[in-house]
């Protein structure tokens, strides 16, 4: 097998990997207070109320990373290597 089709090769499988988890999350966090959730392995949140966050790191985020100041809005979707949160305002999911 070449190096490109390895390559190739273990992105799909990453591709596999991301699309069953987003079917078939291995845990749910539901989070409604200002409880501090740290360690987490989650790959997206969503917002089931206009969410605030005096806490969202996003281990690969890049560009505008002052994302406390920002407000997920109720239905909206976050995507990302989320590991911590902590709510100002709202309620969200957390999927690992």
């Amino acid at each position: 097998m070449s190096i490109e089709t390895n390559k190739i090769t273990q992105e799909l499988k990453k591709i596999e990997t991301l699309g069953q988890a987003s079917l078939r999350p291995n845990s749910v966090l539901y989070m409604s207070t200002t409880t501090p959730r740290t360690g987490l392995n989650g790959f997206c949140i969503q917002a089931l109320e206009d969410s605030t966050f005096s806490v969202l790191t996003i281990d690969n985020l890049t560009g505008d990373t002052n994302i406390t100041s920002k407000t997920l809005i109720a239905g909206s979707v976050l995507y990302g290597a989320i590991s911590a949160v902590t709510l100002a305002t709202g309620c969200v999911i957390v999927y690992s």
